[in-house]
């Protein structure tokens, strides 16, 4: 058998002849198939994809965008994103940049429905100073006592991308407040938590009711 092996060597894939040395060798036939199919080039890898934290900060996830003006309201919809340079927070495309200035801006972010939310980051090109996050079930005045703090505010610099994890969180709305220090352009935001690819398709699915 080993000569065979040995002889017609070059017409047999190197995997299949690895594992057929190993089975003359005495090695038992289990580890004669685990061998083959360790060695094997085809092995076929797990796509755990579906399984993976979302960005549900996206417009392509029903999310939507709420500017503030003074004590009113501007709900950005997907018809008119065009007209809202801001709009590009919940784009896809990291590529995008918005210019914020020197001051306090505050942006609502409405997830569609209540979900949860444990991680945020925001894609900063050279902005600088801080931002903090509040989240509420229902859309309130950004100085009503009904934003609860997510988690403590976070400071960055130019080119830095800040970036914050806190225990897990049920909300639907969630605002996000910058203290711009230095001016500069900003990109995307992403809001993650424990609900993957898989289990927003249920939300997806579900009418979207503006408060």
């Amino acid at each position: 058998m080993h000569r065979l092996l040995t002889r017609y060597s070059k017409y047999i894939p190197r995997h299949l002849l690895t594992a057929g040395l190993l089975c003359v060798a005495g090695v038992s036939q289990a580890t004669f198939i685990h061998a083959a199919i360790a060695a094997s080039p085809h092995q076929s890898k797990v796509d755990d994809s579906h399984y993976t934290p979302i960005n549900l900060a996206r417009w392509h996830r029903s999310a939507s965008l709420v500017l503030t003006q003074g004590a009113d309201f501007q709900r950005v919809t997907m018809s008119t994103i065009a007209n809202y340079e801001a709009s590009i927070l919940l784009s896809s495309n990291s590529a995008l940049s918005y210019k914020i200035q020197s001051g306090t801006h505050d942006f609502i972010i409405d997830l569609g429905s209540p979900l949860p939310v444990s991680r945020f980051y925001q894609n900063n090109q050279s902005a600088g100073g801080a931002l903090s996050l509040l989240a509420s079930n229902t859309l309130e005045a950004v100085d009503s006592e009904q934003w609860m703090p997510l988690s403590k505010s976070v400071s960055f610099t130019s080119g830095v991308i800040p970036s914050v994890s806190f225990p897990e969180s049920t909300t639907r709305y969630i605002l996000i407040r910058f203290d711009i220090k230095s001016e500069g352009s900003i990109g995307n935001i992403s809001a993650t938590g424990s609900l993957s690819r898989t289990q927003a398709s249920i939300f997806e699915a579900a009418p979207v009711k503006a408060n």
